[in-house]
């Protein structure tokens, strides 16, 4: 069942010390064909169930509702002076850290289809928006002045470019629901 060697293949032989073996060991040769991009997210679509394709578009609303959400509470109890604001504050903290984190790995994954670079496009402009506010939120303190404005600053930041994020959603909603 050998296949000849295309131009384009790389041929490997591992070596290890095996003590068993008295320092011998040799693994199988193994093919390894450099494929395209496009042959990549060929392989992948055919891989990839409706359910799948909808999970990251679906975890980066989730994970963005979370943030808007935390932000919002924050907002909320420094307006009111009612609630934790500790509390309040270290998870719109928490929560601004892991979306600026995921938006970051979800933007630099490979894209199987053209759409998907509109969410990439989305993402990469909250997790730049993000970045930049973060500098300054995660060492904030509840009694900082400057803490109601940012909070005020980061949810104007995030308008425009989660509703691009949600657009994108539907989007993706609507094309599974015409696949299946």
């Amino acid at each position: 069942d050998r296949v000849p060697w295309p131009y384009g293949g790389f041929y490997l032989e591992a070596m290890d010390e095996n003590p068993s073996m008295t320092g011998v060991g040799a693994s199988e040769i193994v093919r390894i064909q450099v494929i395209s991009e496009e042959e990549y997210a060929n392989m992948l679509r055919m891989r990839t169930t409706t359910e799948e394709f909808l999970r990251r578009y679906r975890l980066a609303d989730e994970q963005l509702t979370r943030l808007e959400k935390a932000l919002q509470v924050l907002r909320q109890v420094i307006e009111t002076r009612r609630g934790d604001l500790e509390k309040s504050l270290a998870e719109a903290q928490k929560a601004a850290q892991a979306t600026e984190e995921l938006f970051r790995q979800m933007g630099a994954d490979f894209l199987m289809y053209e759409m998907e670079a509109g969410l990439t496009g989305a993402l990469n402009e909250i997790t730049a928006k993000l970045k930049h506010r973060l500098i300054q939120f995660k060492d904030m303190k509840s009694d900082d002045p400057g803490l109601y404005p940012l909070v005020g600053d980061m949810l104007a930041d995030l308008e425009k470019p989660a509703g691009r994020l949600r657009d994108q959603v539907t989007q993706a909603d609507q094309l599974a629901t015409v696949a299946e």
